[in-house]
C-alpha cells in the first residue's frame, strides 16, 4: 500500500508527507521504506507524533525534512533474535545474519545524524531512548513541533 502511494505521487509529480507513529516491527519492511522515501523524485517529509521505536527509527531519519512533536519519542536498539533456531548451525547463521542488520542500521543512522557509526552501535547495544530535543541535537530531525 505505501509503495503503491508513492508511486501514485510521483506520478503526480508531487511532495509527500508521511505522519508517523510506530513501535517498530520488521527490519526489511523498514528498509524497503527506506529505500522508497531516499529513492522518491520529490520532495519527502516525516512528521513523527508518539515514537519511532526501533525499525522505525531510519524511516524517520530519511526524510528531506524531518520534524518531531515535542512529546515524542525514538527508540533503538538491537536486532533480536527469534526464539525456534532448530540447531546451532541455524542459530549462527541467524547470528551472523542479525550482526550485518546491525551494522546497516547504524551505518543508516550515522548517515542521516551527525554522529559516527560507533556511537548508534554502542547506544543499539541497549536499548536507547531519545526525545525529541536529543534527536534535534543530534540531526536527525530538523524541527520540533507542538
Amino acid at each position: 500500500e505505501f509503495t503503491k502511494g508513492m508511486d501514485e505521487a510521483e506520478a503526480e509529480g508531487v511532495d509527500v508527507e508521511i505522519e508517523l507513529s510506530s513501535h517498530g516491527g520488521d527490519p526489511y519492511a523498514a528498509f524497503a521504506f527506506y529505500s522508497r522515501i531516499v529513492d522518491y523524485s520529490y520532495r519527502t517529509a516525516v512528521t513523527c507524533r508518539g515514537n519511532a521505536n526501533s525499525a522505525a527509527s531510519i524511516i524517520l531519519a530519511c526524510a528531506d525534512q524531518r520534524r518531531m512533536s515535542e512529546q515524542a519519542w525514538m527508540m533503538v536498539h538491537d536486532e533480536t533474535l527469534p526464539e525456534d533456531q532448530p540447531n546451532a548451525k541455524a542459530l549462527q547463521s541467524e547470528l551472523n545474519h542479525h550482526e550485518s542488520v546491525e551494522i546497516q542500521w547504524a551505518e543508516l543512522l550515522s548517515k542521516h545524524s551527525n554522529k559516527p557509526y560507533e556511537l548508534w552501535r554502542d547506544w543499539s547495544s541497549a536499548v536507547t531512548y531519545l526525545n525529541a530535543d536529543e534527536c534535534k541535537k543530534l540531526g536527525l530531525v530538523d524541527e520540533i513541533i507542538p
